[in-house]
Parts: structure tokens; C-alpha cells; sequence
């Protein structure tokens, strides 16, 4: 039995505490830092400042048009389809592996490029600089799931945007920031904007902050205490239970970001949580990366590539052990992985655009075929060696 859920927060139970007493600060901190090349500036969430970039973005050009990569987190891909009109919405043709992008579509204006890097690596990109020389447009990227944490992945991006929640790098609890470039004074526009609106929000109150907090106290133990899994899962057992299910319910019901209501403006308890942890991202990413490779060395290099078909050189900086698991074998896998008491939760993070394009099935069926299996963040060599060896054994009864 694997005693690791399919998430895991990359934080102390002392560094957890530390937070609800940052509710007690009364330091003023920064919402914006600026140094030679760019601005950061700090909000209430990720969703926050993208949902406020955009706003802007449509009151300086009512009719956007956009070009942007098929996959999402439901947050972005709503927003995007809140300000942009689905025939503006000009979607990228991916490779197999979802990890690099070759071309841009033809389209006779862009304001717009946004893209979403996945699975805890940074997309592979061509020179687009002629693209983006001939529409004069903004490149954007969320690297929430993007490789080691930097202003930006690539040269040609104007803005980053990241999150500070639960489950990412670094993990404040709430919160995210985006990086401005200081290109050109529309840039600097963009982020003086982005501040006074972020300041102009109703302030999160120091009530609110513990009650966002105090929800988060089941989660921890949920996903980062091995006796409480492995106690759950054996609860589970006893009363014939579903843990897919549970599983499943609980990241719906428990997310680690506010759904709505999320133009806010961060509490100083909030930002004192991000400039604290700003700090902690080394550590984060090179427990990801002595994981993944730990994991890397057990499986069957074929099979790695099968269900984790976007492997390459570079490392998944993650907490989400993301599988791709073929159309025509996903009802076997499942049921097969349930038989060996192995939590897996259908993909709840990536969303496709519900309009009509060329090749949103490819898009549908890549989405639908990824699942969570349990976090190799959390995970004994045991336990790595038993998810592999199961893996193993399943594609021998498959073939």
C-alpha cells in the first residue's frame, strides 16, 4: 500500500503553524518590488492578477484576439472565455508530448500569446520574435507548472505569472505574483496598473485569512502525514469505500484557492507569508528533483515514457505525479490500480475551451486520458519501488 496522496504540500508542519501566526503582523509589506529588469508585483492570487490584466487588456481593446496553447487551469481558461470571444481564441497545434510548441497560428492580427507550461517543466519554443514583431503583441505565460522558478522561461515573454497556493512554489498558502517586464512604458503602464488596481481591492481581513487558513488543517494531515493516510485508507478498506472516489471528492470540495470572490486585495498576514517563502524555493525544487529521479531509476524506461510521455531531460518540478493513460486502456488501469489499493484521481486541473477549433478532439482526448497518481513528494523508496513494480506487472498483463 502507498501511504501518499495525489498532492502533497512542500512545507514543514512548523513552517504550516508559522503561517496563522503571520496574522498577527502589523508590518507593512511591499506589494510591488522593481529591479533592473522587471516588476513583481503581489496579489491575492494568481486568478487575481490575470482576471485584473485582463480586465485592462479588454478596456484598451474591446475586440481582443488571442493566440494561446489548447490546455489550462480551469481558473485562466474561464477568464480567457469571460474577456475574449470564442472566434478570437486561436488555439495552438501541440506535439504528441504536449511539451513543445512549433509554430504559431496564422492569423491576420494577435494582441494576445498566452501560454500555460505543464506537467512541471517549461515548453520548448521555436524563435517567435518575427510573430511577435509583425502583430506588436504581448507573450504571456503561466508558469504555475512551469520548470525552476525564474523571472522567465524564455526571453521573448513579457509577463509571468505564478502562484503561491497550497501545492506550489513557493507556498505561501494563497497569493501569487506576476512578473512585468520593463521593456517599454507600456509594460510599465501594465504594472502600475496592476498594483493600483491590486490596492484598490476590498483588503482581506485578518479573520478571513485564519478561516483560509484553518480549512487548509485537514488537507496537511490528508496529504503529508503518512499514519493519517495510510489510517484512511484502511478505513476505507474496511467500509468497502472507493479511494478514487474520496479522493475525488475531497480535492472538489477542499481546493486551495477561493473559486470566486477572489479580486481581493492581500492581507499584510498574506503578503508576509509570500516574502517569507520566497526563501524556501531551492529546497521545494530539489525535493522534487531527487524524487522524480529516485522514481525514474525503478520503472521500466519504456513504460515511464508511455505514461509519462512528456519526460525529457529537464526535471518535473511538481507535486502532482501526473500519468497519461491511453483511451482504450483507461477503465482497465483504473480498476486494476483500485485492486492494488493505489489512489488515482481523474485530471482536475487541466481544462480545454469549450468553443469549436480544428483538432479540440486530439486536445479532449489527451485531456481526458491524464490522472493523478499518488506524489513521489511524499513518497518512500517502498513505495516507489511498488508503484513501479505494479506498473510493470499491469503492462505485462496488458501485452
Amino acid at each position: 500500500m502507498i501511504s501518499s496522496a495525489p498532492d502533497y504540500l512542500p512545507l514543514s508542519f512548523i513552517t504550516f503553524i508559522l503561517h496563522f501566526f503571520n496574522i498577527f503582523t502589523f508590518t507593512n509589506y511591499k506589494t510591488r518590488m522593481i529591479n533592473d529588469s522587471h516588476h513583481t508585483i503581489l496579489g491575492y492570487s494568481c486568478r487575481s492578477l490575470f482576471h485584473t490584466f485582463m480586465t485592462l487588456m479588454k478596456l484598451q481593446k474591446e475586440d481582443l484576439v488571442i493566440v494561446t496553447t489548447p490546455l489550462h487551469h480551469t481558473s485562466f481558461r474561464n477568464i480567457i472565455e469571460l474577456f475574449v470571444k470564442p472566434e478570437n481564441i486561436h488555439i495552438i497545434k501541440m506535439n504528441d508530448s504536449y511539451n513543445k510548441i512549433e509554430n504559431l497560428p496564422e492569423v491576420d492580427n494577435c494582441d494576445l500569446v498566452i501560454i500555460t507550461h505543464l506537467f512541471g517543466q517549461d515548453m520548448e519554443l521555436n524563435d517567435f520574435t518575427e510573430f511577435k514583431n509583425k502583430h506588436n503583441c504581448l507573450f504571456i505565460e503561466d508558469r504555475v507548472q512551469g520548470g525552476y522558478i525564474q523571472s522567465y522561461s524564455d526571453n521573448i515573454f513579457d509577463m509571468s505569472f505564478y502562484s503561491c497556493g497550497m501545492d506550489k512554489r513557493p507556498v505561501a498558502l494563497g497569493g501569487g505574483f506576476v512578473n512585468v517586464k520593463q521593456r517599454n512604458t507600456r509594460l510599465n503602464n501594465i504594472a502600475d496598473y496592476l498594483q493600483e488596481q491590486t490596492l484598490s481591492y476590498k483588503e482581506e481581513t485578518r479573520c478571513e485569512r485564519f478561516m483560509f487558513l484553518a480549512k487548509k488543517i485537514p488537507t496537511f494531515f490528508l496529504y503529508n502525514c503518512k499514519p493519517v493516510i495510510y489510517l484512511l485508507i484502511k478505513i476505507l478498506n474496511f467500509f468497502n469505500m472507493s479511494l478514487l472516489d474520496f479522493a475525488t471528492s475531497y480535492r472538489k470540495k477542499n481546493p486551495g484557492f477561493a473559486h470566486d470572490e477572489y479580486l481581493k486585495k492581500p492581507s499584510n498576514a498574506l503578503l508576509k507569508s509570500i516574502h517569507d517563502e520566497f526563501n524556501n524555493i531551492s529546497s521545494i525544487e530539489n525535493l522534487y528533483i531527487k524524487q522524480y529521479n529516485k522514481f525514474k531509476s525503478k520503472i521500466n524506461l519504456n513504460h515511464l515514457n508511455k505514461y509519462i510521455k512528456w519526460n525529457s531531460d529537464s526535471e518535473l518540478l511538481t507535486p502532482y505525479n501526473t500519468f497519461y493513460v491511453e483511451k482504450n486502456r483507461f477503465n482497465e488501469f483504473k480498476n486494476y490500480m483500485k485492486t492494488c489499493n493505489i489512489c488515482m484521481v481523474p485530471n482536475p486541473t487541466y481544462k480545454i475551451f469549450n468553443h469549436g477549433y480544428e483538432g479540440k478532439d486530439i486536445d479532449e482526448e489527451f485531456n481526458n486520458s491524464l490522472v493523478y497518481m499518488p506524489s513521489l513528494a511524499n513518497m518512500s523508496e517502498e513505495e516507489m519501488e511498488y508503484l513501479a513494480h505494479k506498473i510493470n506487472l499491469f503492462e505485462e498483463m496488458v501485452d
